[in-house]
């Protein structure tokens, strides 16, 4: 595949969008929940300032800086920048439902068990503030290399050594999370369950795609997402907790690589760790071959999936199929995304419908996957 081929590498799960609205409308709404929040830390407190950081559609994300620092989270530290996410209006929503409660959650356990995530303050519910749900936490420090790490200047010029400490780092960060204790974390029963054929996790992407697609789905991807159907494995081993959108895009990352937080869990499920390893594996080979290039103090794929497998303690399954499926969502993503994009008269990298390159490459992929069983 030629990289001329190619409009969109990869579709983010964090790409939502929401209707624009001033900054000053929302420094008061934050402002005025903020002194109900926490009345006897306020103290004169204002919200001073809120961005929107520049990382192409994640503008659901607002940086707030509130001063003088208050402690939001009870434990006697004054915070001054936290971080807003904010649901988009369901016109403009990548995804059917956004629930903060349900991220918090998962955060909260993650937290719990010592893996770096921001700590969540508060998930406000009533839109009377800022028009629309949201959830506070605390602004973890790091910086974001963005979908394509080997096209990022900051990467690219640290040393191999850090490079690599950042790869292992990340690869490190999933084996931890698939290892977590869910039950113990009580997210049974919260969280989708994939089932042991996948069939809970297959019927929400099929009907994911239908709901992307505004009922009218290219009859090329509606026949992808049959065929992982009709393919998909059955689940041998125990679930884990899954990320649900595993990319190094989605890591804060600290000037000597070390990992600063794991961001965005709102595609977070119950059921193999291969759906993740498959999500990252699929789409960094897919931006690889694109770029031309890794970044050259990663790790080889077999070198990944080997560090991998020692942190889950036995070897992945059904690896093939899985980068499939995940290239399948991420084409249903892509899809929702550049139909948003042409409605609202907004500039995208991705194409809708069945002119998407994508599904030309997913369908060889299958045939090679087919051939090779």
């Amino acid at each position: 595949m030629r990289a001329a081929e190619v409009q969109l590498l990869v579709a983010s799960a964090d790409v939502s969008g929401i209707a624009p609205v001033d900054v000053a409308t929302l420094i008061q709404g934050l402002d005025r929940w903020l002194s109900q929040w926490v009345p006897a830390n306020h103290a004169g407190s204002q919200v001073e300032r809120i961005e929107r950081p520049d990382s192409g559609w994640s503008s659901d994300i607002l940086l707030t800086t509130v001063h003088p620092a208050i402690d939001v989270t009870g434990d006697g530290k004054p915070v001054a920048e936290l971080a807003v996410r904010v649901a988009p209006a369901p016109a403009v929503a990548s995804f059917p439902v956004d629930d903060f409660d349900l991220q918090a959650k998962v955060m909260r356990a993650l937290k719990a068990s010592g893996l770096p995530v921001p700590t969540v303050v508060a998930v406000e519910n009533d839109p009377g503030w800022l028009g629309t749900p949201f959830l506070v936490m605390t602004r973890a420090p790091g910086r974001v290399v963005g979908d394509a790490p080997a096209l990022d200047p900051w990467l690219a010029g640290l040393p191999s050594a850090t490079q690599r400490r950042i790869h292992e780092g990340y690869i490190d960060a999933l084996g931890a999370i698939h290892r977590l204790d869910w039950r113990a974390a009580h997210l049974d029963g919260i969280l989708r369950d994939a089932g042991q054929r996948l069939e809970h996790d297959l019927s929400w992407w099929s009907n994911y795609v239908d709901w992307a697609s505004d009922g009218d789905p290219a009859p090329v991807l509606a026949n992808h997402m049959q065929w992982c159907i009709d393919a998909a494995p059955s689940m041998a081993q125990v679930p884990s907790l899954c990320w649900g959108d595993a990319r190094l895009g989605n890591v804060l990352l600290l000037d000597d690589g070390a990992i600063g937080a794991l961001l965005d869990w709102e595609l977070a499920s119950i059921g193999p760790p291969e759906m993740d390893l498959g999500w990252y594996l699929a789409l960094d080979r897919l931006t690889t071959k694109v770029v031309g290039h890794q970044v050259a103090g990663f790790l080889g794929r077999d070198e990944t999936i080997s560090r991998y497998q020692d942190h889950l303690g036995r070897s992945v399954e059904h690896l093939g199929w899985h980068e499939i499926f995940a290239l399948v969502r991420s084409v249903a993503i892509n899809e929702r995304q550049a139909r948003l994009a042409a409605a609202g008269g907004v500039s995208y990298p991705g194409v809708a419908g069945k002119d998407n390159p994508m599904l030309d490459y997913i369908t060889r992929r299958i045939d090679r996957f087919e051939a090779a069983a």
